[in-house]
């Protein structure tokens, strides 16, 4: 569940089993919960497919397709693809970086400089 200052978000994920003609489903799952959760299960998630497919021959391709959106539907993120299981691993992690970079609070300094002549400013 997401937390009542976060907002949330859901993610789908569904990657096929390696194979020479392209795999039937093997990873189809998805879940809701605040940025700081997706981004945790979308590493996870990246983490379990690169290990369980470390065998795969060079030539085995599959398909992937990520979505991460907002709770009014609103699309954070959205891929389809084809290719090796690394590919598929790295556009996961792509991802969960793209979620972080989109709900981070702002690195902006909350100062502003005072402007000459104003209060607090230099005076003549």
């Amino acid at each position: 569940m997401a937390d009542s200052e976060d907002p949330a978000l859901m993610y789908v994920v569904e990657i096929s089993r390696p194979a020479g003609g392209y795999g039937g489903p093997w990873w189809a799952t998805g879940n809701t919960g605040a940025p700081g959760q997706v981004v945790a299960a979308l590493r996870e998630l990246a983490d379990r497919v690169a290990h369980d497919h470390r065998a795969a021959a060079a030539t085995l391709r599959c398909w992937y397709s990520y979505l991460v959106q907002w709770s009014n539907g609103i699309v954070l993120y959205s891929c389809d693809g084809v290719g090796h299981p690394d590919t598929a691993v790295a556009e996961l992690r792509r991802v969960a970086a793209g979620v972080i970079a989109a709900t981070r609070p702002s690195q902006q300094p909350s100062f502003q400089r005072p402007r000459p002549g104003s209060a607090g400013g230099a005076s003549r």
